[in-house]
């Protein structure tokens, strides 16, 4: 868990999600990136994905908050990479 998101999980999750655990965002992140080689998983195929993972993760609420975050990093760091990409040809 890097700087951006241990304060993050410790000012919004805290606040929604109280009973998300540091090691389920860890495993929820984990899947994810390993789900996502080439393109990011949608949030139903996450859905899916921790439902047949073992330890099932259920709980929603967790999947979506940390899902919406990832993928908004995720985005974010794969325009970055395309714009510096870009500037440097």
């Amino acid at each position: 868990m890097d700087e951006i998101d241990h304060n993050w999980f410790n000012k919004s999750v805290r606040s929604i999600c109280p009973n998300l655990t540091h090691l389920e965002y860890e495993t929820i992140i984990d899947k994810l990136e390993n789900a996502s080689t080439r393109t990011l998983v949608s949030l139903d195929e996450a859905r899916t994905l921790f439902a047949s993972s073992i330890p099932t993760i259920t709980n929603d609420l967790h999947i979506k908050i940390v899902y919406d975050f990832w993928h908004e990093r995720r985005t974010i760091r794969v325009h970055f990479l395309s714009i510096n990409f870009y500037l440097k040809r």
